[in-house]
């Protein structure tokens, strides 16, 4: 999360743009803080004395922002940070999944059949997998801005004018290549339908 005391507060969702956002954010000119660390001391008290895992509740600025992204895309992105980013040792588990099942992790295909398509999956961190509204329905936010139109999105909804280039972009294709098979699209459509609905995105 980043804070701007006593303005907003913007609440990351996993791949939608958040190195990005984070780069940006918290650069000198527009003065958005880390919530958390050596920064605790801009933020409510509450926050500071909550328990873990039950702090995000609380509102902690005027305004809570987000951010959505077209599933489909974002599945793309979960997989090849997931599978394709050999510095990503968290995930590990995944891959193993995954070739547990007779899969290969570097195919989108079989990370979307045993992954995405397996709530039983057992991986050490199945939450990096869940859909938006999953994740963000754990926070209070006001405001779901699309990674597709971030720029004008920010500059009308806090008044910055951000030129926003992509920070850690994961190793792969146009996501639309992807979906030729009707198997996989209808997995994703699946894994993603409350995003879709909420969100506007054609499914």
């Amino acid at each position: 999360m980043i804070i701007k005391p006593g303005e907003w507060l913007f609440i990351s969702t996993m791949k939608c743009a958040t190195n990005t956002l984070y780069k940006a954010l918290t650069e000198p000119e527009v003065g958005g803080l880390w919530a958390g660390g050596k920064n605790f001391h801009a933020l409510p008290r509450a926050y500071v004395a909550g328990k873990k895992g039950t702090s995000v509740c609380l509102r902690l600025a005027p305004l809570h922002w987000t951010c959505c992204r077209n599933p489909y895309s974002r599945a793309v992105s979960i997989w090849a940070s997931t599978c394709l980013n050999k510095e990503n040792t968290e995930r590990y588990d995944a891959k193993r999944w995954i070739q547990k099942q007779g899969g290969d992790p570097a195919d989108f295909a079989d990370f979307a059949r045993h992954v995405l398509a397996r709530p039983d999956a057992k991986l050490r961190v199945p939450f990096l997998w869940r859909d938006q509204c999953s994740w963000q329905d754990q926070f209070i936010h006001d405001v779901v801005l699309k990674v597709e139109n971030i720029e004008a999105e920010i500059a009308e909804l806090l008044g910055l004018e951000l030129e926003l280039p992509q920070e850690n972009t994961s190793p792969h294709a146009d996501w639309k290549s992807y979906y030729i098979d009707p198997e996989i699209r209808e997995i994703v459509r699946e894994w993603g339908w409350a995003d879709f609905k909420r969100f506007e995105y054609e499914p």
